[in-house]
């Protein structure tokens, strides 16, 4: 019997899942949490990708609800973690101050993640798996293959209709969970179905989350230098602070055009040919 490849790939990032987590409740490490992170992030791609093939007889919500607590808590402390590293690189005492606070904000973000953690309830999780594995093995990789392919296309149309509205923090931040799921997804696929064209756009979509992703760190810290800025009591504090910011600021406009680039070039028609070929279409 041919193996059930979408099975094959649903194991494989449980077995991360796990793997993540203990080694995050054991050492909080700022490579393993992102790593958690990543993990929960292909299981949601997968678990949305199967309520739409199984036509809702798998909800997504159902397993969502039992990570968002310990997604949400990792992602808070991932982006005071990144913060961290941005503001340790401009090494000037004018930052010290808000190092410092970001310091106690990730000592306090640990104790609340370790918290969540130890209260994770991973025996519903897997008892959810019973139901999704008997649904996944009643699906044969040409079906997989076809709706799969169509499931990334839908959300390649919803990220054109975002774009045309650029630049814009929230939908910009849309595009990139849309661009995360369409990821997971074609990797899968590009199992099923090896061909060159699905590697290439798979590699293109990487760069592109990457450079939302860094442009995302800067959204998220820029606000929060103003907010600290306008606290500040030295003059010469401000004005150093200000300068800092201008000079975030207009590398976040140079990141837009790029992205904005970067958007257009990777998600022409000519460069999805093989995921209309996948569903018997042609462009």
């Amino acid at each position: 019997m041919k193996k059930n490849l979408l099975l094959h790939h649903y194991i494989k990032q449980k077995t991360a899942f796990r793997l993540y987590f203990t080694k995050t409740l054991d050492g909080l490490d700022m490579e393993d949490i992102h790593q958690l992170r990543v993990a929960v992030k292909k299981l949601r791609a997968i678990w949305s990708l199967l309520e739409t093939i199984t036509e809702g007889k798998l909800n997504k919500r159902l397993r969502k609800a039992i990570v968002s607590d310990l997604f949400d808590a990792a992602g808070e402390l991932r982006e005071t973690q990144v913060n961290l590293i941005i503001l340790t690189k401009k090494n000037t005492n004018y930052l010290h101050e808000f190092v410092q606070y970001h310091k106690h904000n990730e000592k306090t973000e640990k104790d609340r993640l370790l918290e969540i953690m130890q209260d994770f309830n991973r025996i519903e999780l897997e008892g959810l798996d019973v139901d999704l594995q008997k649904h996944i093995l009643e699906l044969n990789n040409d079906e997989i293959q076809n709706k799969s392919a169509k499931y990334v296309l839908r959300k390649i149309i919803k990220v054109h209709k975002l774009k045309s509205k650029l630049p814009d923090t929230e939908r910009l931040h849309k595009i990139r969970i849309h661009l995360k799921a369409v990821r997971e997804i074609l990797s899968i696929l590009n199992k099923l179905f090896l061909d060159s064209h699905l590697g290439k756009l798979i590699k293109n979509i990487k760069k592109l989350n990457k450079a939302i992703g860094e442009w995302h760190d800067y959204t998220v810290l820029i606000p929060m230098l103003h907010e600290f800025s306008k606290v500040r009591k030295n003059k010469k504090g401000r004005h150093h602070l200000k300068k800092y910011i201008q000079g975030f600021e207009k590398k976040q406009d140079v990141r837009e055009e790029i992205i904005q680039e970067m958007l257009d070039d990777c998600l022409q028609p000519t460069k999805l040919k093989q995921l209309y070929k996948l569903i018997g279409e042609s462009i």
